[in-house]
């Protein structure tokens, strides 16, 4: 268990891949096959720590714990809806009116917009950030990798519209 453990998680959160698997991977498993996946938010959690891409399997807008914060998308309702088809949660009581319950995979919850069928806002480019700050890493970069251009100054989602 200790090998499987995320170094940032508190000791409750296990995040195993192999036996007695985090529900969170069934969830986005369903994800992977289900239809009107535009945009999901998995609030709550780092990128990380979760199944991304891999497993969600849809060329959509992904955006974990900070991501969503991050680019404003809880500003305001009509916001979320231009922004998230569904959202991944095991926050029992995360309610966001205009979402349903899904589908539940033990703690782990799916959300779907209720007028499903609206497209999402999506990205124009997507520049990773840095999880550390970047006064932190480009340093770092700089001496394991001398010739290394600079980091990125336009970092972060830049949305289509």
């Amino acid at each position: 268990e200790a090998i499987f453990q995320g170094p940032h998680q508190p000791p409750e959160v296990v995040v195993r891949f192999l036996r007695d698997q985090d529900p969170h991977f069934a969830a986005y498993r369903y994800l992977a096959e289900a239809s009107g996946v535009a945009a999901v938010w998995q609030p709550g959690r780092p990128y990380y720590n979760l199944p991304g891409y891999y497993y969600l399997h849809h060329r959509v807008p992904f955006y974990d714990g900070m991501a969503g914060i991050n680019n404003n998308l809880h500003k305001d309702l009509e916001t979320i809806h231009a922004s998230v088809s569904h959202f991944v949660t095991d926050d029992p009581l995360l309610d966001i009116p205009g979402y349903i319950v899904e589908k539940e995979f033990g703690a782990v919850r799916i959300l779907r917009r209720e007028q499903n069928e609206a497209p999402a806002r999506q990205w124009r480019s997507f520049t990773p950030t840095p999880t550390t700050g970047l006064e932190l890493i480009q340093p770092i970069i700089q001496v394991a990798y001398p010739g290394a251009p600079p980091l990125p100054t336009n970092d972060g989602i830049s949305f289509v519209e």
